[in-house]
């Protein structure tokens, strides 16, 4: 008798611990189910530890915080696109709320982001997009075509429209890359570009030791070449290293993408006479922001659809997008249009990001 009587006061006890430390768990996954949260935000960049990408994180952080979430960020050390899968993987079996990537190829990422997206987590693409068939929607930094013909026509008149020219770009598979790269190829057809010859296109894998090789690579094969189009924030400021080591700086010119905080020496020196970028911070935060949306149910991503964020941001002063649609039928929002640096503004810039 008092072994049952014992026993019976241990089952009880255990089932007094269970409510009291299990209690909440359900709860917190009812609330999900709910679309309340907080959700669980996991951050896909290409890669780990360069500032473009941690500029990003930290508008991405901010909405995350707005809204109560949980976000951490998690990226592969070698800027892989095997290394993504690998991560995204990992993310599914953590079973988070929700993934915003930057991919690194637009296909081979699709089928286990597609995986995600039939786990009943919604994926986001921010900074280079993952196949429509994978994900919610994509939110793109710039137009893809204001971008290639902005980054030639900067080129052209830099150079007085005359020269060989050359282009360092991240991978050959980078989805963005592609695109501007193809509006690039669109500008240079007009006939103001003439006397302008682009002799090469060389890949650095968006790693700066490669890319700044490449470039090096580049001044040697072409000892006439005017100018280098950086087509990444890794490729412009590698181009520009390679170049001020040479002693060419104000001789060979440099135009791409970078970060005000690391390319200003470059612009006040006269290696870079101008670049283009967007408000990374904005980026991350309305990528992040549409992550919980999507948790919430508030966005799915259909044509025409408005989500209003937050706060404003330099794309949009009253803080509303709008799912638009692309020239190949691929639908996205669009941040806005890219900011132009030289040397008239980025000391402002450069004190902020």
């Amino acid at each position: 008798m008092r072994k049952f009587i014992a026993l019976c006061a241990i089952l009880l006890l255990v089932a007094s611990v269970s409510l009291v430390f299990g209690g909440s768990a359900p709860k917190e996954e009812a609330e999900k189910a709910k679309g309340v949260g907080p959700f669980t935000l996991a951050w896909v960049p290409k890669g780990l530890g360069h500032p473009y990408f941690i500029s990003c994180y930290e508008g991405a952080k901010e909405a995350a915080k707005e809204f109560g979430d949980k976000i951490f960020e998690v990226g592969p050390d070698d800027w892989s696109v095997e290394g993504q899968i690998r991560v995204i993987e990992s993310l599914i079996d953590q079973k988070v709320d929700s993934i915003g990537i930057a991919a690194n190829d637009k296909d081979a990422l699709a089928p286990v982001c597609k995986k995600a997206m039939e786990a009943g987590i919604p994926v986001v693409a921010w900074d280079a997009a993952v196949d429509q068939s994978a994900r919610v929607t994509f939110v793109n930094q710039a137009s893809f075509e204001g971008i290639g013909r902005g980054l030639a026509a900067g080129m052209g008149e830099v150079i007085g429209y005359e020269g060989e020219i050359a282009v360092l770009s991240a991978t050959p598979q980078a989805p963005n890359q592609r695109k501007w790269l193809s509006w690039v190829f669109e500008e240079l057809k007009d006939q103001k570009y003439a006397n302008v010859k682009l002799v090469d296109v060389v890949y650095g894998d968006d790693m700066t030791e490669k890319s700044y090789d490449k470039a090096l690579g580049l001044i040697k094969a072409y000892p006439n070449l005017k100018g280098i189009i950086g087509l990444s924030a890794v490729a412009c400021p590698a181009a520009c290293a390679a170049v001020t080591d040479k002693g060419l700086s104000g001789q060979l010119k440099v135009v791409g993408f970078g970060i005000p905080s690391t390319m200003k020496d470059y612009v006040l020196e006269g290696t870079c006479q101008q670049f283009l970028l967007w408000n990374t911070m904005d980026l991350g935060y309305v990528a992040a922001s549409i992550m919980h949306k999507c948790c919430t149910g508030d966005f799915t991503g259909k044509v025409g659809e408005k989500v209003t964020l937050g706060r404003p941001t330099m794309g949009e002063p009253d803080a509303e997008y709008e799912v638009m649609v692309g020239e190949d039928g691929d639908p996205f929002v669009l941040l806005g249009p890219p900011m132009k640096f030289d040397k008239s503004n980025i000391e402002k810039w450069a004190a902020i990001f």
